[in-house]
């Protein structure tokens, strides 16, 4: 999984390519539910958006956050990212997502293609670079081994599912390297959070 700190150095330069500006920039650790602070900070600067990459557990605790502060769809819609059906099921009171928006490669109401369980059928598109799933077809880049996926962005309803809001159509070629930094300022990025983290890949719980 990508490091939060990662993705927020992707999101502010996407950001500020569009115009906007980064109002504030907080993360949680692993495992901690400790967000009053990033709530209050959100009720205090009114951001038109909020741009969410707290995976698991921790996004229950988020939005009630939110909720108590009197933060809602209407005032400041969250987009989230890495969360499907399955996820938004496993929270006791999604409810509360409802009108928020999420990030993801497939949706349950975008339905699927048919796919072969034959093994040679397997075996071919393998060769071809090129594999039939539930996220429609998805492609395996030749020189790196990563997949090209399609890219959606889900409205929450109330019934547990998503209003597609806007998709890719089409697979997209993963970046290796994002062109806001070049490759030597990332390694040195990524090896500072590394070191920084006490040879870890996550930030330690504090």
């Amino acid at each position: 999984m990508t490091p939060q700190n990662v993705v927020g150095a992707i999101v502010k330069h996407h950001v500020a390519a569009l115009g906007g500006d980064v109002l504030t920039e907080t993360y949680v650790p692993p495992g901690s539910n400790r967000v009053t602070d990033i709530v209050d900070k959100v009720r205090r600067i009114k951001p038109d958006v909020i741009l969410n990459t707290i995976n698991g557990d921790n996004t229950i605790h988020f939005f009630r956050g939110l909720r108590a502060a009197g933060v809602t769809p209407e005032s400041a819609p969250t987009m989230s990212f890495r969360i499907s059906e399955t996820e938004l099921q496993s929270m006791n009171n999604s409810a509360m997502m409802v009108g928020d928006f999420t990030e993801w490669n497939y949706f349950q109401c975008i339905g699927a293609p048919a796919v072969s369980a034959d093994v040679g059928d397997v075996r071919r598109l393998i060769d071809r670079q090129r594999l039939p799933s539930p996220k429609r077809a998805v492609y395996i880049g030749k020189d790196t081994r990563h997949t090209w996926t399609v890219v959606n962005i889900g409205r929450i309803c109330s019934d547990g599912r998503f209003d597609i809001e806007w998709s890719s159509a089409k697979p997209v070629p993963p970046v290796h390297c994002p062109d806001c930094r070049t490759q030597e300022v990332w390694d040195v990025f990524l090896a500072g959070l590394y070191t920084g983290w006490g040879n870890l890949w996550t930030r330690p719980k504090t």
